[in-house]
């Protein structure tokens, strides 16, 4: 019921009393009904109805009986409810991700921007991101809006700065503007392509945990149903991280738009299996609810006969029920002459359109003709828009435009975006309708005009606007010459691939392949190049490669060295990491041809980058030549870089080879320079390869060290080659300490990353999960996992520890026969006395003395002692994946051939190693290994020592879990004892 107050008419303002002025904003906004009626807007932004007192004159306005607000929020209660206890959690501390479903104009945006009203009248800083139905949409379009938005009102320069922190130079990759606001941020980091976007990911995480914690955040995604792929993605990522934040993330999207086949559903169904998202579901409103939502409309009770038919027509759906309210409304089918509603209203069938479509139409026919105009022009920009801009677009005057937008304003179509001077098309349907009724070639003409207008607008900016430019062009028609979309094109890919957004680079350098001249060899060549790598990114390997080749071809033909060099490191270094060696090692013969015999930086980085492939491969003697001539071609040009480029693959070679010493001084000689350069991603690789090779020869204290800091590092690059070799050092020490646990944590861990980065080494989680079964006592588990590690393990120069071990378990559970089949086929590729020996060699070496040693074939097992004491003679005693020591090898070699004092001597000598190096598990196993060569040669108190050797064993392996050990050392102490 309207309230009565004083008011006079003067100037065509109403004056109204200081009680109610103090509810009215500064202006005292207000919207006339009739003679007696008016709306006036208070500071909590809810229009009330007044009623003057009679005799005064009433200022001059259009008769309506529209309320110039939205409607109350009606039959919400119970998903208002769900979202007000999330909130709640999320000003605990404990955030978390929720979605509201439901078809278009269900209410989805008006319950969330309820919502969002309450949190930030509760402390909460509500920001909004908006998803676009558009070709070329920039990636995480939703997130750059929330970004923009605290950058266009800063409550805090200061407070924003340290958020960003030192990620800001990635935030900057997705946020150009921040660079304005903030010029001294530095420039991102070069990371290979396929991991940018990980390193982005997570320092968006960073960011928004660091903002969350000087005011909680509630971020609301408009539109899932049209989010591009890394929108998706990144909300994906952030989702289990926002319970240990004070951040509330609520996206809204279109339920009846996606089937199980869109990305948007297969986001929703992964979170739902983990429990990290809520989603609600809204359904149309009541009978009831309709008729109390035209109340409100009308502002007061309204005839059974418009609630029947609105309700009829519309299903109860809100913005149907408004639009058609409004339709009607203007129409004068509800009110006389005097504005007031008809007492005996009968609504005919043909006062109503046949669909919403129709009635967003005939609403849309009644504005003048420059507001429609400039409404269309509007919908060419986007659902959010400047209002300036539209008026560059439509070619109108300032004035003209003004009135338009005032006009459209008041037929409620669009709305002032808060805060920031945009305007906003009240729901999406009306953009649409807008342009579904502009012929083709007017549309065409106006996104000419719009690309104009950016063009014009950010000449000294463009990058940040290629993708608009592009959408805008692409769809101008023939209007458009194909040189300036290329060029945005190509711009738009490259902005893309900045923000680790792949998928988009591809299809913006494709597309932009497809407009070149095939006469433009140079253009050709370099949109290839860009797109290899862009393929290489989204793991389209064959694709890539075959791209790579095709622009080598034109780089070739047009004498591009510097690119030959550029872009052949790049491909031979992808084919060496998936174990491709032949092709690595073609490709960078080729481009070292084409590059000549001339000495530069690319052809020593080429030269190193075949000999890893080379050593791979098992070849030292040639990789070895080829360090050797990478390394004076460095020296010759002077390139402190190039040199540390050579010594990082050096110290891969080093390690293929088990020679760990070299290795760890080439690669903390290499390291030196990438730290000094910020070379994070080449640091993060050497360190991995030191740490592993330190580890072996016992050094903990700077393994550990090294270790903890590059896992941090390589977990924020996404560092994938990184993280599995310090996950196979860490595994390699939860062997020594005897964790089982954490050592069949490991397993699944190193396939996962195999499997997502297309790495050869998936074996290796096997082994893990092998040795951990071998150890519990699981040997049907053991031999499965064992077995199959060696099937998978790729040839080269590592090829041998799965069969190492193997042979080992085998070995343990009496498979001697198998064990001595296993032996005889594997004797050609055991190390020789006359060459440098791989890594892999030497382990089946090992293996297979240690597995002869057990089963009894004492013959076979002395002969390879030689071998073993070669491998202690060419450098200090190291740690094997099982966490065996070379020398304890060598005791079991002497004494199989009952060398007694030699099999003693390694014996307390691993022993001390093994304490050194804190590898519990191989100091309790040399305990039973001695006893054993004690019980063998039999003298004076040997089987009294060896009784104590075995008790110690005994306590540690019932301590350790390891029950089949147990048994073994219980027999042999019975043995002792007898």
């Amino acid at each position: 019921m309207a309230a009565r107050i004083t008011a006079e008419a003067a100037g065509g303002q109403i004056l109204v009393s200081d009680v109610v002025r103090q509810q009215a904003e500064p202006e005292g906004k207000w919207r006339f009904v009739d003679s007696g009626l008016f709306w006036l807007k208070g500071f909590d932004e809810r229009w009330r109805l007044f009623e003057v007192s009679p005799g005064q004159a009433a200022p001059v306005q259009r008769p309506s009986i529209v309320a110039p607000r939205l409607t109350p929020l009606i039959g919400r209660d119970s998903e208002q409810a769900d979202l007000r206890r999330a909130v709640d959690e999320a000003l605990a501390g404990h955030g978390g991700l929720a979605v509201v479903a439901g078809e278009a104009g269900v209410g989805k945006s008006r319950l969330v921007a309820e919502i969002g009203g309450e949190a930030e009248a509760r402390g909460m800083r509500v920001l909004t991101g908006n998803c676009v139905e558009m070709d070329s949409v920039p990636p995480y379009l939703p997130y750059v809006e929330m970004i923009e938005q605290v950058i266009s009102s800063p409550r805090s320069p200061l407070a924003l700065r340290e958020a960003l922190g030192d990620v800001a130079p990635e935030i900057a990759r997705i946020a150009p503007a921040l660079r304005r606001l903030f010029p001294d941020i530095p420039e991102p980091l070069e990371l290979p392509p396929e991991l940018a976007r990980r390193y982005l990911w997570n320092s968006f995480g960073e960011f928004v945990a660091r903002g969350a914690q000087t005011q909680p955040l509630l971020l609301v995604l408009e539109d899932l149903h049209w989010a591009d792929d890394y929108t998706l993605l990144l909300t994906e990522y952030l989702a289990p991280l926002l319970p240990e934040m004070p951040v509330r993330i609520i996206g809204t999207y279109r339920d009846d738009e996606i089937d199980i086949s869109h990305p948007l559903s297969h986001v929703i169904s992964q979170l739902s299996r983990r429990r990290l998202i809520n989603r609600i579901s809204l359904s149309r409103l009541s009978f009831g609810d309709v008729r109390a939502m035209v109340e409100a409309l009308v502002g007061q009770p309204p005839p059974e006969e418009l609630v029947r038919v609105i309700d009829s027509e519309t299903e109860g759906n809100p913005f149907f029920v408004e639009e058609l309210y409004l339709h009607l409304a203007e129409s004068g089918v509800l009110s006389d002459g005097r504005g007031r509603m008809r007492p005996n209203l009968k609504v005919d069938e043909a006062s109503v359109p046949e669909s919403i479509r129709l009635v967003v139409g005939e609403r849309l026919s009644r504005l003048s003709r420059y507001t429609r105009e400039a409404l269309v022009a509007a919908a060419v920009s986007g659902r959010v828009f400047a209002p300036d801009f539209v008026g560059e677009v439509a070619g109108v005057d300032t004035d003209t435009l003004i009135d338009a937008f005032e006009e459209a304003e008041q037929a409620r179509l669009i709305a002032p975006v808060k805060g920031d001077g945009y305007l906003v098309f009240s729901h999406e349907l009306i953009r649409q309708t807008l342009l579904a009724e502009v012929s083709t070639l007017k549309r065409e003409r106006l996104h000419l005009q719009a690309a104009n207008a950016i063009e014009r607008r950010y000449a000294d900016d463009l990058e940040e606007h290629a993708a608009d430019l592009t959408h805008h062009l692409s769809r101008a028609g023939q209007s458009a010459d194909r040189p300036r979309l290329v060029r945005f094109l190509t711009m738009a890919g490259e902005r893309a691939a900045e923000a680790a957004a792949f998928d988009d680079a591809v299809a913006h350098f494709d597309q932009a392949l497809s407009l070149v001249e095939p006469g433009n060899k140079d253009t050709r060549a370099e949109l290839l190049e860009r797109l290899a790598m862009a393929l290489r990114s989204v793991g389209r390997w064959d694709d890539a490669l075959r791209t790579m080749n095709e622009a080598l071809d034109l780089y070739q033909g047009l004498g591009r060295t510097d690119a030959i060099g550029r872009l052949s490191s790049a491909m031979v270094s992808q084919l060496t990491w998936t174990a491709r060696l032949r092709e690595a090692v073609q490709a960078a013969q080729r481009a070292l041809a084409a590059l000549g015999d001339i000495a530069s930086a690319d052809r020593a980085r080429l030269l190193s980058a075949m000999g890893w492939a080379v050593t791979m491969g098992d070849d030292y003697a040639t990789a070895k030549g080829m360090f050797d001539q990478a390394r004076a071609l460095a020296d010759q040009v002077g390139n402190e870089r190039a040199l540390a480029d050579v010594l990082h693959m050096q110290t891969i070679h080093h390690f293929e080879y088990a020679q760990f010493l070299d290795g760890v001084s080439a690669g903390l000689r290499a390291a030196a320079v990438f730290e000094r350069e910020g070379a994070l991603w080449d640091l993060c690789s050497v360190h991995a390869f030191v740490i592993y090779q330190d580890g072996a020869l016992g050094s903990r204290e700077q393994a550990i060290r090294l270790a903890d800091k590059t896992m941090a590092i390589a977990a924020r690059l996404g560092h994938l080659g990184a993280t599995f070799m310090l996950l196979l050092y860490r595994a390699r020490e939860a062997v020594t300490l005897a964790d089982l646990e954490l050592l069949e944590t490991f397993g699944p861990k190193m396939a996962d990353i195999c499997e997502r980065g297309s790495l050869p080494w998936l074996y290796v989680g096997h082994l893990c999960l092998g040795l951990a079964a071998h150890w519990r006592g699981d040997a049907k588990r053991a031999d499965v996992e064992l077995r199959r590690a060696v099937e998978l393990e790729p040839a080269g120069a590592h090829s041998g520890s799965s069969t190492s071990i193997l042979v080992r378990h085998l070995a343990h559970v009496g498979h001697a026969e198998e064990v001595l089949a296993i032996y005889q086929s594997s004797r050609p590729t055991l190390p020789s006395l006359d060459k440098v020996n791989s890594h892999g060699a030497w382990s089946r070496l090992f293996g297979l003395v240690e597995g002869l040693y057990l089963c009894g074939f004492r013959d076979d097992a002395a002969a390879l002692s030689p071998l073993v004491e070669m491998a202690l003679e060419q450098g200090p005693d190291w740690i094997s994946f099982d966490g065996r020591l070379v020398r304890t090898r060598a005791g079991m070699a002497a004494a199989a051939g009952g060398r007694w004092e030699a099999a003693e001597r390694h014996f307390v000598i691993a022993e001390q190693h093994a304490r050194s190096m804190h590898d519990r598990l191989e100091e309790n196993d040399l305990r039973r290994l001695h006893a054993r060569m004690l019980l063998d040669r039999d003298s004076t108190g040997d089987r009294a020592r060896a009784a104590e050797l075995l008790k110690e064993a005994l306590t540690s392996y019932s301590r350790f879990g390891m029950p089949s050990y147990a048994a073994e050392t219980e027999r042999m102490l019975r043995e002792a004892q007898d």
